[in-house]
């Protein structure tokens, strides 16, 4: 963050037309990205090698104390408003190991091509 002082820049007008001069050369220097490119970063969590897919278990104990998990595949995705998304599973169970990360990846894939505009952290206010 950069102070514009009146006083150090010549009074008001001129104090902010420097910070606009400045605010604009940051916005220029760091161009916001599209949904679909920020979906394509492999985050540091990631265990799948696919953005937006992984694998899980659904763990529940049966009355007889025995613990079972059941296995899927999900793919996630950018919803239309900020903070939301979407997301389908697939069952290891249902349509195996290979296939269920298929559909997985299939579904991430289809759900990202759906997203339009930029990245809701680099949307840009529109100023004066």
């Amino acid at each position: 963050m950069k102070n514009f002082a009146d006083k150090k820049h010549g009074g008001i007008e001129e104090s902010l037309n420097s910070a606009k001069a400045y605010r604009d050369n940051i916005i220029r220097e760091n161009p916001a990205i599209s949904r679909k490119e920020f979906c394509r970063k492999l985050r540091q969590h990631n265990t799948s090698g696919i953005p937006g897919v992984y694998r899980y278990a659904k763990r529940y104990t049966l009355k007889n104390g025995v613990e079972k998990a059941h296995w899927y595949w999900e793919a996630q995705w950018p919803g239309e408003k900020p903070g939301s998304f979407e997301k389908q599973t697939f069952s290891i169970l249902q349509y195996g190991e290979d296939k269920a990360r298929e559909l997985a990846i299939d579904a991430r894939r289809k759900g990202v091509s759906r997203l339009k505009g930029v990245f809701w952290a680099s949307e840009r206010p529109q100023y004066a």
